[in-house]
C-alpha cells in the first residue's frame, strides 16, 4: 500500500464526507473515549508496534513520530510520560501502535484502510495538548480542513456540503482540485471556504475572484450555453455580463434569505433557457433578471435597472422572429 496524500490538500471527497457524517453522533457527543472506541477494533502490543515502526525507511519513521505539528507546545514521550522538545522514537511507536489498533482506518470517517502516511494526529480538543487522551488518527485532509474548529462546526460544515447532491459536491471538488494542481492558491481557498468564512470573506473579494465565491454556493453558470451578438453558440454562461445577478443571489443566499435566493437561481436559469433556444428574446430575458433581482434587498451597490438592462440587450443575441 503506497501513501495517497496529496500536498495542500484540505478538503474532503464524497466518500470522506459520507463516512463522517454515518459516524456524526459519536463525533458530536463530545465523548473522546466514544470517538476512540468506535474506531480501535484491534488489540496491538507494544512489541507488535515496534516491529512495524522499524519496518519502515529512517524518512517514514520521522515523518511518523512529528506527526501532529505539536514542536511549540512539547512532544509526549510515552516512557517518561512527559513533554519533549523533540519527538522521540517511542512517540513513533505509539503512533503506530494508535494507527493498528485503528484497523488503519481514519477515526472520523471511517474510511479506510490508509497508509501511515495518509493519516495524521488530530487533538481531539484542539486546546488539549499532545497527550494520548487527546490523539488521534485522521486523514491528513480531515485533519487540515479541520484545524481549530469545534466539532460542531466542523461536522456541519461537511453536512451543508454534502446537502447539496453528490453531483454537485463531485463537481466543486473536482474543480478545487484541478485547481490545486495548477496551483491557483486564491481558487482553491475560496472553494474550500465553508459559509461562515465566505459570509466574512466576501466583502474584501477581488472581483476577479468572484466567479470562485459564485461556484463555491453552487449558483455560478445562469445559460447552458451563450449565443453571440450575431447568434453564434458559444460555451460558457457569459458570467461576466451578468455580475449584478449572481452577485445578488450570492448575497441574498449569505446573508439573507437562501431560500429565495435559490428560488431567483432557478427562475433565472428556467429565462436562460427559454431566452437560449429561441422561446424568448433578450429583452424578455433581461425584464425577467430585473425581476428577480427587485426581490432581494441585496443588490450589488450602483446597480441600475435600466443599465443593466441597456447591457444586457447591447451584448446579447436579439432573435429576429421574436423581434416587436
Amino acid at each position: 500500500m503506497n501513501s495517497t496524500r496529496i500536498p495542500g490538500h484540505q478538503i474532503l471527497d464524497w466518500h470522506q464526507t459520507m463516512g463522517l457524517l454515518d459516524n456524526k453522533e459519536t463525533l458530536l457527543s463530545g465523548s473522546t473515549n466514544a470517538i476512540r472506541s468506535k474506531v480501535n477494533t484491534v488489540e496491538v502490543s507494544w512489541e507488535e508496534a515496534s516491529n512495524f515502526y522499524n519496518s519502515m525507511s529512517t524518512a517514514d519513521r520521522a515523518m511518523v513520530r512529528k506527526s501532529g505539528q505539536q514542536g511549540h507546545l512539547g512532544w509526549w514521550d510515552p516512557v517518561s510520560e512527559t513533554l519533549t522538545d523533540n519527538p522521540t522514537q517511542q512517540r513513533g511507536i505509539l503512533l503506530c501502535q494508535m494507527y493498528l489498533k485503528q484497523d488503519r482506518k481514519c477515526a472520523y470517517t471511517l474510511t479506510g484502510p490508509h497508509h501511515i502516511l495518509d493519516l495524521q494526529v488530530e487533538h481531539i480538543s484542539p486546546n488539549g495538548g499532545d497527550h494520548p487522551d487527546n490523539m488521534i488518527l485522521t486523514l491528513y485532509n480531515v485533519n487540515e480542513n479541520r484545524k481549530q474548529s469545534t466539532m460542531e462546526v466542523f461536522v456541519d460544515r461537511w453536512q451543508k456540503r454534502a446537502d447539496k447532491g453528490e453531483t454537485e459536491f463531485n463537481s466543486w471538488y473536482a474543480d478545487t482540485l484541478k485547481a490545486s494542481a495548477k496551483g491557483q492558491k486564491e481558487k482553491v481557498k475560496i472553494l474550500a471556504m465553508d459559509e461562515e468564512d465566505l459570509a466574512k470573506f466576501a466583502p474584501m473579494c477581488a472581483k476577479r475572484y468572484e466567479k470562485y465565491m459564485w461556484r463555491n454556493i453552487g449558483m455560478s453558470s445562469l445559460q447552458p450555453f451563450r449565443l453571440t451578438k450575431k447568434g453564434e453558440v458559444r460555451s460558457g454562461g457569459s458570467q461576466g455580463n451578468y455580475k449584478p445577478v449572481l452577485n445578488t443571489i450570492l448575497h441574498e443566499h449569505l446573508y439573507g434569505d437562501k431560500e429565495l435566493a435559490q428560488q431567483m437561481f432557478s427562475a433565472i436559469r428556467i429565462a436562460a433557457s427559454s431566452y437560449v433556444n429561441g422561446r424568448i428574446n433578450n429583452d424578455t430575458y433581461a425584464s425577467i433578471m430585473c425581476d428577480c433581482l427587485d426581490l432581494s434587498k441585496h443588490q450589488p451597490v450602483g446597480y441600475n435597472r435600466d443599465k443593466f438592462t441597456a447591457k444586457v440587450l447591447r451584448s446579447t443575441y436579439s432573435w429576429p422572429h421574436l423581434k416587436k
